[in-house]
C-alpha cells in the first residue's frame, strides 16, 4: 500500500502576518474616511526595535460603524 506523501512544494499565496493584517485594517479604515493610528504597546515594541505580540488601533469610527466596514471579523 502507498501513501500518499504531502506536497514540498511552497504555498505559493503570500502569508498574513499579524503586521500585515493590521496595516490592511488601518489602510481600509482610512480609505472610508476615517482617522486610524496604531497605539499602546505596539508603538513602544516597534520603537525599541521589537515585533509587537499584538497590535491595537484608535480609530473614531464607532463600533458599529467598525462592525460594518468588517462583517466577518469578531470584536
Amino acid at each position: 500500500m502507498t501513501l500518499a506523501q504531502p506536497s514540498k512544494s511552497p504555498d505559493p499565496r503570500p502569508s498574513i502576518t499579524p503586521r500585515r493584517a493590521a496595516a490592511r485594517v488601518a489602510a481600509k479604515l482610512r480609505e472610508r474616511g476615517f482617522q486610524a493610528y496604531f497605539v499602546g504597546g505596539c508603538v513602544r515594541d516597534l520603537l525599541r526595535g521589537e515585533e509587537p505580540k499584538d497590535w491595537d488601533i484608535a480609530t473614531d469610527a464607532c463600533p458599529d460603524e467598525v462592525l460594518r466596514q468588517f462583517p466577518h471579523s469578531l470584536l
